[in-house]
């Protein structure tokens, strides 16, 4: 069976319970970081602590600083791993993350929906193949024995032999070959494509120990920062010694509880997704991030607003609180008010590092208003990225050119009198990378894109010679049998007409036509109409574009 093709279909979320906070099923997560450990640890050292996951490059690691400034950034990596992103090019995604020394990625997945059915049904293989091929061989020498006993049915006999015998091999052969159906998370394949880059064996990657979401999404989200192991070192960090549960562990990061021991009161119900906390170090600069994706869809029930409304702003009427804050639009202020809150006493209570840098998709425009009066919970802090960081599918807006780009929704936070080191010239030292421009841009056009250059005006117009390479390279091969998507199943050996049930590695022939079908669609035609002129973009990459921070070190 080697010679099967294995690739990891990612369908609509389910399985994971979706409520805040601690009442996600912890286990789920614990245990697929064992059965990463188990499967998947080749290039990096796997650790499942309680705070996080961290997946360890296994390069001889020397801490170099040869560089005086490294570049922190922020990205929203479009949940890698589900249906709507199947077609992700994890080795161009690779490429754009490389541009980086350490970057928060938001909407990081846990296995889900089919890809988790798989690899439990994987590991179920795996443990009961020794028992199915024990009673088969048991099958086997009791027919050689009436065989050899006996010319009664003869025939029958024979035949329920070869049988057994070629249903034998099959599980022989389908044992050897299931630990290799076992399909990576997003967030690994991120790391492996990171790791084939020249150089790129020092990347590592801590990862929150468990997903949260808001009760209007079925997705938990993760937070991973992706570093450079030979220019970033993990620290410990004294909130995340003071939640450990175990003592024994690293504190390196942790998720922010946002409870009464972090305020006066719990406010833990503000939050759908909440921070994720690391301390790091780079040569002289050791620094604090906390990175988290915000809420768009504020909750419109009463009790939920009158609930985050007054844990947040301590009223429950959000017209009386300034400019800016609409019904839309309150809980994504909410979050981040109370995240501000919650470094401001945390730089009171651990004041060694005063560098605390917060990165994230807000979800909110810096051109709002009421930032000004959301920065009030940090003195000091102030909002940085104003340019677009959202990808616009249509290539029109406002009956112009769109570009590609629109929202401004992700940002960076400090405060630059603390944090000088992120500063050039007393001004902001980042901005965004375009991944529709650039190297990784002139990658993705390639190989992907079968237009030529297109003003507005007219019928879009096609390099049919691209096009047709396009489908022989990636589409086709699913309708030929060329390329097979496999899974753990029910199969039949066969005997002329007769034929025995078994377990074992089939082709899922619904799923391998559906990828060629759905990339003909979303990849390649997609291009082909003005209100889809930028979604194959979305699909290969992220519909956001990442921000950063040059820092000195």
């Amino acid at each position: 069976m080697k010679w099967i093709f294995v690739l990891s279909v990612f369908l609509v979320a389910s399985g994971y319970g979706q409520e805040f906070g601690d009442k996600f099923t912890v286990g789920t997560m614990s245990e697929e970081c064992l059965n990463n450990q188990e499967f998947l640890s080749e290039d990096y050292k796997i650790t499942c602590e309680d705070n996080f996951h961290h997946y360890s490059s296994l390069a001889k690691i020397k801490l170099r600083t040869p560089q005086t400034q490294i570049r922190i950034g922020e990205f929203n990596a479009l949940h890698p791993g589900m249906n709507k992103t199947r077609f992700k090019d994890y080795a161009k995604l690779a490429k754009l993350i490389n541009q980086f020394d350490i970057i928060g990625v938001t909407e990081l997945i846990p296995l889900m929906s089919v890809d988790l059915a798989n690899n439990q049904n994987v590991l179920d293989f795996i443990k009961s193949a020794p028992f199915m091929i024990q009673e088969t061989k048991q099958e086997i020498r009791e027919i050689e024995k009436l065989l050899a006993n006996s010319n009664r049915g003869r025939d029958a006999k024979k035949r329920e032999l070869k049988l057994l015998r070629k249903k034998l091999s099959e599980l022989e052969d389908d044992q050897q070959d299931a630990a290799s159906l076992y399909r990576q998370p997003g967030y690994l394949r991120i790391l492996e494509e990171l790791h084939k880059i020249k150089g790129g064996k020092t990347w590592s990657l801590i990862l929150s120990p468990r997903g949260e979401g808001s009760e209007l999404t079925s997705t938990p989200e993760l937070v991973g920062y992706y570093y450079r192991s030979d220019i970033i070192e993990p620290r410990e960090n004294p909130y995340c010694q003071q939640t450990n549960k175990s003592t024994s562990q690293d504190a390196f990061a942790c998720i922010v509880n946002m409870d009464s021991q972090d305020f006066a009161e719990d406010k833990s119900c503000v939050f759908a997704r909440r921070p994720f906390l690391g301390q790091f170090k780079a040569g002289k600069f050791e620094f604090v991030l906390l990175t988290s994706h915000i809420l768009y869809d504020s909750p419109t029930d009463t009790f939920r607003m009158t609930e985050i409304l007054e844990a947040a702003f301590d009223t429950d009427d959000y017209t009386s609180l300034g400019k800016g804050l609409r019904k839309d639009n309150y809980a994504r202020f909410a979050e981040t008010k109370v995240t501000l809150e919650f470094i401001s006493r945390y730089l009171k209570k651990y004041p060694r590092v005063k560098d605390v840098i917060y990165l994230g998709d807000f979800n909110l425009k810096s051109d709002n208003p009421f930032w000004s009066e959301v920065l009030k919970s940090w003195r000091g802090a102030k909002l940085y990225i104003t340019a677009p960081t959202s990808l616009q599918e249509n290539f029109f807006s406002d009956g112009l050119p769109s570009g590609g780009v629109s929202s401004n929704y992700d940002h960076i936070l400090f405060n630059p009198q603390e944090t000088k080191e992120c500063l050039r010239g007393g001004k902001f030292n980042g901005g965004t990378i375009n991944f529709m421009r650039g190297v990784v841009g002139r990658s993705i056009d390639q190989t992907y894109k079968v237009r030529y250059k297109f003003n507005g005006q007219g019928p879009i117009r096609v390099n049919d010679r691209k096009y047709n390479h396009i489908l022989e390279r990636f589409v086709e091969p699913y309708f030929d049998g060329r390329q097979n998507i496999v899974t753990i199943g029910r199969k039949y050996v066969t005997v002329g007409r007769y034929r025995k049930g078994t377990r074992g590695i089939i082709i899922d022939e619904k799923e391998t036509e559906a990828y060629g079908t759905l990339f003909l669609e979303r990849v390649v035609d997609s291009q082909l109409e003005t209100d889809s002129f930028y979604y194959f973009y979305e699909q290969l990459i992220s519909d956001h574009l990442p921000v950063y921070v040059d820092c000195k070190i």
